[in-house]
C-alpha cells in the first residue's frame, strides 16, 4: 500500500501488505490484511488501529506516522502457461496448430491416397507440455493384386489394402508343400511371403528289394528318398541307387541291379598265354632258318666230318 501524498512526512511511501495485524491500543500498529481468490482481493483494515503506524517500531523513531488511510496497489502477474514442443511433420499428410499452450491442439489430415493405420490425428497440449497420444502414420492405399489361385486348395481374403490378409486351405488328401499359407498385404502394394503350394499326400510304395544289394529308406513321402548300396563282390550295373518319391506317389528313376565283379585269379589261363607269347621265339627269327635261305645241303660223307 501508497501513503497518501498529503500525509506528512512519509508520503507516497509503499510498504508491502502486512497480511497480520498486531493493532490495538498499546502497540498502535496496525496493517492491511489480505486474501484473495482467482477473481478477487480482499482488503481489511484493524478496528482498534490504524492502517500504518511509523514510529518507534517503522522507523526507529524518525519521521514518526499514524494513518488511517493508504492507497492500495494491486499488482496481477500472469505466469505463462508451459508450452509444448512444435508438433511433428509427418510423411502423407498436413496438420493444423491452434497453438502449443496447455488445451491447444494439433489435427493432423492424410493427403490424398493415403490413409491413417495409426497414431492419433487429433493431439492436445496437455499440462505437462506433453501432446497426448502418438504421431499418426499416413501409407499409401494401392491395393494389392488379387491373390493367385493354388492348385488343390481354396484361399479366403479379406480385401486388398494395406494389412489385409489371404489365408489359404489345402483340400482334404494334400498337404502344405512349401510357401507361406498366409499372406499380408504390405504398404508396397504386395503380398507378404511367397505363394503355397499344396501336394498329394499319397504315399510311394515300400522300396522293391534288389538282390547282392542293401537300402536305406527315409520314408515314403513326397521328397524322401531310398538309396540302395551293392554289396562286396558286386557292382552297380543299371537303374539308380538314389530313388526320390515323388508327388504322384511313385519313386523316381529305375530299380538298379547290381552284377558280380569280374575278378582274375593268379595263374589262369589269360596270365600263362601271356607268359608264353613273351618267350615264345618264332622259327623264322632263328639263324638255323635263314642259313636254309641260302646254303646247300652236302650229302657227301666228308661234310659230315667237317
Amino acid at each position: 500500500y501508497r501513503v497518501p501524498n498529503e500525509s506528512s512526512p512519509n508520503r507516497g511511501m509503499v510498504f508491502n501488505a502486512a497480511g497480520t495485524t498486531q493493532a490495538n491500543v498499546l502497540s498502535k500498529y496496525g496493517g492491511v490484511i489480505y486474501a484473495y481468490t482467482e477473481k478477487e482481493v480482499l482488503l481489511w483494515r484493524p478496528t482498534n488501529g490504524p492502517v500504518a503506524y511509523i514510529g518507534d517500531r517503522w522507523g526507529n523513531g524518525n519521521s514518526n506516522q499514524i494513518a488511517n488511510t493508504a492507497h492500495v496497489i494491486i499488482r496481477v502477474y500472469h505466469l505463462r502457461e508451459a508450452e509444448c514442443p512444435y508438433p511433428e511433420t509427418i510423411g502423407n499428410a498436413t496438420f493444423n496448430v491452434t497453438g502449443v499452450m496447455n488445451g491447444d491442439q494439433t489435427v493432423y489430415l492424410c493427403i490424398s491416397g493415403y490413409s491413417n493405420v495409426g497414431g492419433d490425428l487429433t493431439r492436445i497440449c496437455e499440462s505437462n507440455r506433453q501432446w497426448s497420444g502418438s504421431v499418426p502414420a499416413c501409407i499409401d492405399v494401392s491395393e494389392c493384386p488379387y491373390p493367385e489361385t493354388v492348385g488343390n486348395s481354396t484361399f479366403k481374403v479379406t480385401g486388398l489394402r494395406y494389412g489385409d490378409s489371404i489365408v489359404y486351405t489345402c483340400n482334404s488328401g494334400y498337404s502344405h508343400g512349401g510357401g507361406n499359407l498366409t499372406r499380408v498385404c504390405s504398404q508396397k502394394s504386395q503380398w507378404s511371403g511367397i505363394v503355397p503350394a499344396c501336394i498329394d499326400d499319397s504315399e510311394c510304395p515300400y522300396p522293391e528289394t534288389v538282390g547282392n544289394a542293401t537300402f536305406n529308406v527315409t520314408g515314403l513321402r513326397y521328397g524322401d528318398s531310398t538309396v540302395y548300396t551293392c554289396k562286396p563282390g558286386y557292382s552297380h550295373s543299371s537303374g539308380d541307387l538314389t530313388m526320390i518319391c515323388c508327388r504322384n506317389g511313385q519313386w523316381s528313376g529305375f530299380v538298379p541291379t547290381c552284377k558280380e565283379s569280374k575278378q582274375q585269379t593268379k595263374g589262369s589261363y589269360e596270365d600263362i598265354e601271356e607268359v608264353l607269347n613273351n618267350i615264345r621265339v618264332q622259327r623264322k627269327d632263328t639263324s638255323a632258318y635263314r642259313r636254309s635261305l641260302i646254303s646247300v645241303k652236302d650229302k657227301r660223307l666228308s661234310s659230315k666230318v667237317i
